[in-house]
């Protein structure tokens, strides 16, 4: 449903539309008549309400832009952002694996404050693509408490990361355990694509962090307010 009402709102871009409407122009545009749309809209405004705030709660939540910023049974307020973000996207899927490891690793550093992150060698990395350290200090220190060890593994893929690529990064962090120090430590796996569930449910499980190519377009677009391949340009 949503994918053609993004359709409907690409093709007429407006911030705000009156929600009966837009429904109207969706079942329209499955095939039935005004009358037919109209009747459907009505019989079906709250479950599409509900479902439209839902999605907004969950694009909160996963840190993505939603197409929706708002809505009601009379209003949908729409985020035109949202088409931004994903150019973005696409212009990200573009990247060569090599430049989208030198780019996660200037997203570490602009979007999450990171210091002396460094790529580790393009070949038999062992399930490491860059590390580095990210500060642990007050909002207004003057200087960090202490540093806590980063380490990330970036994969340009068309399809979505598999678990064998989450078992090898399992595997890498095992390595970094120390008997008897306790370094903070913080694992971080970027992806231009998604996470089959049961990767992703890995990555949970080790407390990981898993960060999707939607949710990357999203913080590029934040940190840069730009476009398109102009705004991957800021971090490269």
């Amino acid at each position: 449903m949503h994918e053609i009402i993004e359709e409907i709102i690409f093709i007429t871009p407006k911030s705000r539309y009156e929600t009966m409407a837009l429904l109207v122009q969706y079942y329209t545009k499955q095939g039935h008549n005004i009358m037919q749309a109209s009747a459907k809209a009505e019989s079906n405004l709250r479950f599409f309400c509900e479902d439209v705030q839902n999605l907004i709660n969950y694009s909160t939540k996963e840190n993505v832009a939603c197409l929706y910023n708002s809505i009601s049974n009379s209003v949908a307020n729409i985020n035109l952002n949202y088409f931004i973000v994903k150019e973005i996207h696409s212009e990200l899927k573009k990247l060569s694996w090599q430049v989208f490891e030198d780019f996660c690793a200037a997203l570490m550093k602009k979007c999450f404050g990171a210091s002396s992150v460094d790529i580790t060698q393009r070949t038999a990395d062992m399930g490491l693509d860059f590390k580095g350290f990210i500060p642990f200090k007050g909002r207004l220190s003057t200087s960090p408490f202490t540093y806590i060890e980063l380490y990330g593994q970036a994969k340009k893929y068309l399809g979505n990361v598999g678990r064998g690529d989450v078992d090898a990064f399992t595997a890498f962090a095992n390595r970094q355990k120390r008997d008897n120090t306790y370094p903070a430590q913080l694992f971080v796996f970027c992806t231009t694509s998604d996470f089959i569930p049961s990767a992703k449910a890995e990555i949970i499980k080790n407390h990981f962090v898993s960060i999707n190519g939607f949710q990357i377009a999203t913080l590029v677009f934040q940190e840069t307010g730009k476009a398109g391949i102009e705004a991957i340009r800021e971090f490269l």
